[in-house]
């Protein structure tokens, strides 16, 4: 995924404390594509103009990763089209 992708990334605890956060979380499971957890929790959604994605890793790994520039060796090897560096 490129950075000009990214709209927002919520904690889920946090979200889920706020009643407009978790109706929003709720509501964009009908028309939103949620990528696959393979049984593990959710610490993070981030949310694109076309997705909405469950994170089993934190806020704050996937802000520092962004922040670092971090892209995923897949993505580099060509399995992914944009990689979160990209801006």
């Amino acid at each position: 995924m490129a950075v000009k992708d990214l709209v927002a990334m919520l904690d889920i605890d946090i979200a889920r404390k706020s009643p407009l956060l978790a109706e929003f979380l709720a509501k964009s499971g009908a028309g939103q594509r949620f990528s696959p957890m393979d049984g593990q929790e959710a610490k993070c959604a981030v949310i694109t103009p076309s997705a909405v994605y469950l994170s089993p890793i934190s806020l704050a790994t996937l802000r520092r990763r962004l922040e670092a520039g971090y892209t995923d060796p897949q993505a580099a090897a060509g399995g992914d089209a944009g990689a979160e560096g990209e801006e």
